[in-house]
């Protein structure tokens, strides 16, 4: 497997798109597009980029070969903690600013949905003395 196969197969085992291999990088679309298809061979710099948003040594060629699927897990994993820090902080500005009016309208809702048990609960208690 060449080099340019090489590359194009991490690049998909891992679901990214050249564009987005191409921002990672720093590399030109169009040279990471001339690498892929072994119309050029990649500078260096290049090399060493690719390597590192890859997380791979494309100088060894069995690195490529024991490719594990299970990459493609721990990118999305990356991806959905990401997403889950951003959500947290958003509702850490959200809570900070309006936690009365949160923990008012949570308690309400927790007594709407219990208030026939509340209701009845009370009237057994009034009823027994």
């Amino acid at each position: 497997m060449n080099l340019g196969e090489q590359i194009k197969k991490v690049r998909t085992v891992q679901n990214l798109t050249q564009s987005q291999l191409a921002e990672k990088t720093g590399v030109s679309l169009r040279t990471i597009q001339r690498i892929e298809k072994d119309e050029v061979q990649p500078s260096s710099y290049s090399l060493q980029q690719l390597e590192k948003a890859l997380s791979i040594d494309l100088k060894k060629e069995d690195t490529i070969q024991e490719m594990p699927s299970q990459k493609v897990y721990n990118i999305s994993l990356n991806i959905n903690t990401t997403e889950m820090r951003e959500l947290i902080k958003d509702l850490k500005k959200l809570i900070g600013k309006h936690w009365k009016i949160l923990l008012a309208i949570i308690l309400l809702l927790l007594f709407l949905k219990n208030y026939t048990e509340i209701k009845s609960g009370l009237l057994d208690g009034w009823s027994k003395q």
